[in-house]
Order: C-alpha cells, then structure tokens, then sequence
C-alpha cells in the first residue's frame, strides 16, 4: 500500500512537471511602450495579455523605454541584458514593437540599417531551437505635440513599409498597432504612450493576432470623471508646460478614465478670495456647469492655505486657523448646495522655504502658521462626511525633504527661495493628486 502510494505520488509530480513545461513562452520586447514604466504593473499590455490567454501560456514582459532596433541609435536594445535573457528564455513566441525611438531624428540619419538591423534582429529569435512564431508589431500612432518628438509621417511612410520588408524576408507576421489608433489621442496619456485604455486594446489585438480563432471579450474600462482643480499658483503653475493639474488628469487618464478637467487656480489667492461672493468663485462654478454631464462624478479638489499663511501682502493675511475653517467650511457649502451630487477632496498644502519672501511676506512664522491647517483639513472632512473627503497628505513631508531638487528656485528679498515646484515637482504633485482622487472613485464605485 505504501508503495502504491509513493508511486501515485510520482505520477502527479511528473503530470504537474510536464503541465509547467508545455506552457507556451510569450516573449513581449519592445521600447517605453511595452515596458510603459507610468503604469502599474496589471495595467501594461503583456500583464493584460498574460490576462486573456489564460494559464496555458507564459507571458514575460521585456520591454525598455527608449530603446531603438537600429545598433547606431542612441540606445540600442541589443546591448541590453533583458535582449540577451529573451533569448536565453527560448520562447515559443516573440512579440517585437519596435520602431518609435528610431524614428527620432537624431536616430533616424541612420534609417539605411534599420532593415538590416531588423532582419538580423528576427533571425536571432528565428534560429532558436523553439522554432518560435515571430510578430512584427507596427509602432503605434505618434500623436502632434509628442514628448520625443517623433512625426508620424515619419512611421507611416517610412518605418511600417520597412517593417513589411522585413516581414517578406524573414516570413514572421505582422500585427498592426497603427490603424487602430488613428485619431484615438484618448488611449494615450502623453500622445505617444498607451494608457489602460491603450494597453487593453494593444493586448486584444495581440492576443487576437496569436489565438485568431479565440473570442476575447473587450473588457470594461471605468467611469467618466470631471474634476474642478482649485488651489492658488501653485494649482495655476502658469510658468510650468504641465501643471499639476495637468499631470493629474493624465495619471487618470492612463488608468482609463474619461478625464475632463479644469484648472481654477489663482496665483495668490486665499480662502477670502474664493468666497461665493468673489469672482473666483463664479470661475468654478461656470467651469464646473461646462464639464459636469449627467451620471457622471465630478470632484472638486481643493488645495488652499499658501497664501492664507502669509505674514502680509496677501488677502487677509495672516489667516489664522480658526478663520480658514470658517472660510473653507463656506466655500465647502456652497460648492455642496449648487452640485449635491459632487464630491470634495481637500488637500493639505505643501511646504515652502522658511525664507520665503516674494510679494508677500511668509517665512518661518508663515510656515508654522500653514502647519495648522492641516488638522483644521482633517476636521473639515470629519463634519462633512460623506461628501468632503481626505486628499493628499504625503505631499508637505515629501518637498519638504527633498527641498530644491523639485522646487524653482526663485530669488526673493531674503535670498533664494522655495515655494513653487519645478517641472518634476509638479509631476509628482499631481501624481499624489491623481492617487487620492482614484481613491475616491474607487470607493464611490462600491456604493454604486
């Protein structure tokens, strides 16, 4: 009996060892878009595409931003360690999308190899003892005004009938990531990267490409959302080409939701400025009338206390605690009474140098003043609750910490200054925005 045992045992293990070994490798290698690093980890196309295969097959994601076919581009993938583990890997099959960063200018004088360098490329995965299917993938459309810059003339007229010469000399199949997303600059959160809306489709049409005669149902993407941006110049950020609110709505964007936006920031107002009865107030509710559309969420969210800290120079400054309260509990009213659907997040402010000193005059009394917003904040969201919620509060710690590496340094009346966050600062702003407002719909989605 024992005996019986030990070999019904070795039956199994041999079973689930053979199982493991006929899974079908999937090998996904491309640049920024593959790897698409802005994304978590199960909104990028080979996590989804891992998704709609199923278990049968193993999906592995070898993308690396930046990187070109071309050997003489300024980052070539075939010096890269993840290029050598695809191929020590031995995949069943290879998935290539490559072709974006070439098409640089600065990458694309080379553009009399880029055949070359491809075929050879293909024939590297070709000769492995696998045997496996190869798919040569389209870039995807480079849309105007992108971050690399990249034309798209540049893909259609030159880079995809390169790729179709490569396709005839090696026999590999082509999958076309281009026609699908002409004219759709909503799957792509900077005009050149897929979102989750981009990475769903990309991975559809992969696994479709892969397993044609399988049914891959199209999976839903969230809700729309309008979100009301208020906050004072650092919300406005007019010297910056992506303000915060902007880097929030595209960090939306790229986990699929329908995003419109506006920016109600103005430089140097307080909680008195955006009373009911001042102009700026008026701004959000006209702005908020022109995006709010019927079932959907709309949030309002809140970043004031900057300027209500000043010491002088800024409108009823200095605003002491008490009074920020009653001031932001007014506005919360009001905003509340006019959309009672509408869901509010406030923010705490951030930090700024003890030197500050523009205009108006905060320095380090200025700054403990701001400090003590912050459990009024958390007060405000206890006696509102079910409308007004908590939004970002790593922010303060974070800026404080990492101090001028992501502020303008800015020169004032006692010296260089810190108060407005620079290009990178304001990424990161809007990022831990974008989180918490994600937060929210998350959990207004539940009690839907």
């Amino acid at each position: 009996m024992k005996r019986y045992k030990i070999c019904i045992t070795v039956i199994i293990l041999l079973f689930c060892n053979f199982s493991f070994a006929q899974r079908i490798k999937v090998a996904c290698v491309g640049n920024s878009i593959t790897e698409n690093y802005a994304l978590p980890q199960k909104d990028k196309y080979p996590t989804i595409l891992q998704r709609l295969l199923g278990s049968q097959y193993e999906v592995r994601n070898y993308g690396i931003g930046g990187r070109t076919m071309l050997k003489k581009g300024n980052y070539p993938y075939w010096n890269e360690a993840q290029y050598r583990e695809a191929i020590t890997w031995n995949p069943d099959i290879v998935v290539i999308e490559m072709g974006t960063n070439d098409a640089k200018p600065k990458n694309w004088v080379h553009k009399e190899q880029f055949v070359v360098d491809y075929i050879e490329f293909v024939n590297s995965f070709k000769n492995l003892s696998a045997r496996p299917n190869i798919y040569l993938c389209y870039p995807l459309p480079a849309f105007p005004g992108n971050v690399l810059p990249v034309n798209d003339h540049t893909i259609t007229a030159e880079i995809i009938p390169m790729i179709k010469q490569v396709r005839s000399k090696t026999k590999a199949k082509i999958i076309d990531l281009h026609t699908p997303f002409i004219g759709k600059s909503g799957f792509v959160y900077d005009k050149i990267h897929p979102n989750s809306k981009g990475t769903i489709a990309m991975a559809r049409i992969i696994a479709k490409s892969v397993c044609p005669k399988r049914h891959f149902p199209k999976p839903p993407l969230h809700s729309k959302v309008g979100v009301i941006f208020i906050g004072n110049s650092i919300t406005e950020g007019t010297y910056l080409q992506t303000p915060p609110p902007v880097a929030a709505a595209m960090y939306l964007d790229s986990l699929g939701y329908d995003v419109k936006y506006a920016n109600c920031g103005m430089s140097g107002y307080t909680t008195y400025n955006f009373l009911p009865s001042g102009k700026a107030f008026q701004k959000i509710v006209s702005a908020a009338d022109s995006i709010y559309e019927k079932d959907e969420l709309l949030v309002f969210s809140i970043k004031l206390g900057t300027n209500d800290s000043a010491c002088e120079g800024t409108t009823g400054a200095p605003v002491a605690a008490s009074s920020y309260k009653i001031n932001m509990q007014i506005i919360i009213d009001s905003i509340h009474s006019r959309f009672p659907l509408a869901k509010i997040m406030i923010h705490y402010p951030i930090w700024y140098s003890q030197n500050t000193q523009n205009n108006a005059v905060y320095l380090k009394e200025g700054l403990n003043r701001l400090k003590t917003y912050m459990p009024v904040i958390d007060q405000l969201v206890k006696e509102n609750k079910g409308f007004v919620s908590t939004g970002d509060k790593k922010g303060f710690k974070f800026f404080r910490n990492h101090g001028p590496k992501y502020y303008k340094a800015q020169k004032g009346k006692m010296g260089i200054y810190y108060m407005h966050p620079n290009s990178y600062g304001a990424k990161i702003l809007g990022h831990l925005w974008a989180k918490r407002i994600n937060k929210l719909i998350m959990e207004n989605d539940k009690i839907k």
